[in-house]
This record gives structure tokens, sequence and C-alpha cells, in this order.
């Protein structure tokens, strides 16, 4: 039998984590969802530790077992994956983005402090990002510079010490949702290539803002779409700011690795919701582990991770698979035609909730009918890092 427990400690420095999210000012959606983490980890602190301790018995029990209660493990991993999955209406959203996992490697992060610091001023790092934008699109540049420059200023560049970096769920933050009368960007600035690409990430959000009518509802699969695709050129030229090819690989690399942890999240929840038929809470890690070795998904669930994928939000791994799927698509046509690319990125703001295949039609998307080819060519990038390791 595995065990899958977690001492009091492990509970205490995860909720410390979580309440420093909280004191870098995330949006709100991620503040809420904080907020729910810390309410569930401070219930389960008030748990006896052997109750804690004790968890594997309700995870790993046979198929007539009862429910589990209400503040169990199992339960959250029910309400977390099970649920959402069986509320889902257009089920190809998630089996498009749950079957690129055999496309896309397991590869490890960089951390920020793993990146090398290029020491710009607000005005040198502004006056980079408008240079390339106004290479790239001449519109989205003069936005951009309004954005930037203009009397409403929207953009805030916040510096952040090495340890508060290494703890910010982003590096950039935009606000569309608050009280006040227009959207505004945050950008922890840190010294890297990680700044330069975020400022255009953030401002392709901004971007999008403008298009957006009240009357329309923005498709909340491809929310990422925007940014994901400015960030990807902003990456081609950062070796012209001053940024090594290295630390642009280093961004590669670790863009793959976030779209691997959210499909792997995604086929976690996927698997998770055949076996709910055994009963209304039931759900068995250990029939879940062997579904996954079975379909050959490198997925190992213990003690460490377990709580990770309860905090994963199924709508959230849905949605920024097919924005970085959508937008390498759009990246790939921008760098063969970009002033068609930048046509369908404007088109797709305003596009209303519809199918998937529609959808992806509209931007000119391929990727659920090629086999994922750009996500292909994308990793292909890091074989000069594997040739150097």
């Amino acid at each position: 039998m595995k065990s899958f427990t977690w001492d009091k400690q492990e509970l205490e420095e995860l909720l410390i984590q979580k309440k420093k999210l909280l004191e870098m000012k995330p949006s709100r959606k991620k503040r809420e969802g904080i907020e729910e983490d810390i309410e569930f980890l401070e219930e389960m602190l008030q748990l006896p530790q052997s109750l804690i301790e004790n968890y594997s018995e309700e995870l790993i029990v046979g198929e007539e077992a009862k429910p589990p209660r209400q503040e169990s493990l199992a339960h959250a991993l029910y309400q977390n994956y099970v649920k959402p999955y069986q509320n889902l209406t257009d089920k190809s959203f998630e089996h498009i983005a749950r079957e690129a996992i055999h496309s896309v490697p397991e590869v490890e992060a960089y951390s920020p402090s793993e990146f090398k610091k290029t020491i710009k001023s607000d005005q040198e790092l502004v006056a980079n990002v408008l240079e390339v934008l106004r290479k790239v699109n001449k519109e989205f540049a003069r936005f951009a510079e309004d954005t930037l420059y203009g009397p409403n200023r929207i953009v805030e560049l916040l510096p952040i010490s090495d340890e508060d970096y290494e703890m910010i769920p982003e590096l950039g933050t935009c606000y569309l949702d608050t009280f006040l009368p227009h959207p505004f960007a945050v950008i922890y600035r840190n010294q890297t290539v990680l700044e330069f690409n975020t400022l255009g990430h953030e401002l392709g959000h901004l971007y999008k803002e403008q298009f957006l009518s009240t009357q329309k509802e923005e498709n909340s699969y491809f929310l990422e779409l925007e940014g994901y695709f400015i960030e990807l050129i902003m990456n081609d030229f950062a070796q012209n700011y001053g940024y090594s090819q290295e630390e642009s690989l280093k961004e590669v690399q670790n863009r793959i690795h976030i779209i691997n942890t959210f499909i792997q999240n995604l086929n976690i929840q996927y698997y998770a919701s055949k076996f709910a038929k055994y009963s209304p809470y039931y759900l068995s890690i250990h029939k879940l582990e062997k579904e996954l070795e079975k379909q050959n998904i490198p997925i190992f669930i213990n003690k460490c991770n377990a709580i990770g994928y309860i905090d994963s939000d199924f709508d959230e791994n849905i949605m920024m698979i097919h924005s970085l799927l959508g937008a390498l698509d759009l990246y790939n046509l921008y760098r063969q035609d970009p002033e068609k690319a930048f046509y369908l990125l404007k088109r797709s703001f305003t596009l209303p909730t519809q199918s998937l295949e529609e959808y992806l039609e509209k931007i000119n998307a391929t990727y659920h009918q090629d086999g994922y080819t750009n996500l292909k060519k994308f990793v292909k990038r890091l074989e000069p890092i594997k040739r150097e390791s």
C-alpha cells in the first residue's frame, strides 16, 4: 500500500507560502483562489495529526468504500476533478488539450534567479519593447506607446527582490475586472529577459480590452492567447537587446514546462472522472495511477504533488493549453504573414462563444487537425540545450 501522508509542518509551510502570495496583490480571480486554498489549509490544520496522517486510508480503499468525510482529501479531489469534467458541455475542448501530452516532453523549469541579469532602467526597458513592437505591427505599437507614455498611463513597473520574485504566481498581472474605470497592468521587474517578454504579454491583454464589447462574451478557453502570442514574438527579438540566446531558450523551456504541467493536470482530472461511478465521492488514487501507467502517461502522484493537483483549476488547465496551442499556430503564421496574423488576432477578440472547431477555423488554427505540428516545432528549439548538457 502506498502512503499519501502529510504532517502539520508541511501544511503550515504551504499555508505560509499561500499567505505570501496574497501580499503580492494578485488579480481578483487569483486572489479568490488563494483565499480558498488558505481556508482549506487552515481547516486541515484544525484536524488531529492522526487524521492528517491517515488520509491514505480514504484514498486507497476498495471499490465498496463508503463516501469519504466532507473535509477529506478524497472529497476535495472529487470536487475539483470529477464534478467540473461532468459539467463540461463541449468535451472537444478537453479531449484535444489532453491528447497533446504525447507531443510535449516533461522538462524542468528555470526559476527567475537562474536567469542572467541585464540591468536596464524603466525607460530603457520600455524603449526596447516599443522598438520591437514598431517592427512587429504599427497599430499595436501606437496603442502600446499611448499605454506606456500617454496621460492615462495604465502600466506600472515595480522592482522586486529575488526572494519575492521566486514566490509570485505571475511575472505580470493585468487587472481587467476591478472597480477602476479602466484596466491596468503591473510588471514585476527583476532585470532579466522575463520582464522584457512579460511586458509584451500584458500589453497584449490590454490591447484586447479596447476591442471587447459589453454585448459580446469572449471565448473563455482562449483568454491567454494574445498574451502568449506577443510573448513568443518578444522572445525572438530578445537577443537584439542584450539578452543572450541561452536566456531566450530558458524561456522556451519554461513555456514547455508550463504547458506540460497543465496537460498533466488535465489528464489526471479526466481519468479521475472515470472512477466517479464507484460512489458519489469515491476516488481511488491507486486506481488512477494504474490507469495513467496503462495509458503511458508519465505522471506519478505522491504526497508532495497531490495537494498541488487539488489546487489545479479544471477550466484554467483547458484554457492555458488551448491559449498556448492557438498562440503557437498564430505565431507560425506571423513568421510567414505578419499582417494576416495580427488581423486574425484582432478578429479573435470579438468572436462570440462557439464550438471549438468554429473558433479555430476563424483564427486559422490547425493544431487540432495536424497533430500539434507547431508545438512539436517549438519543442525542437530545446535541442541546443540538450546538446550542451
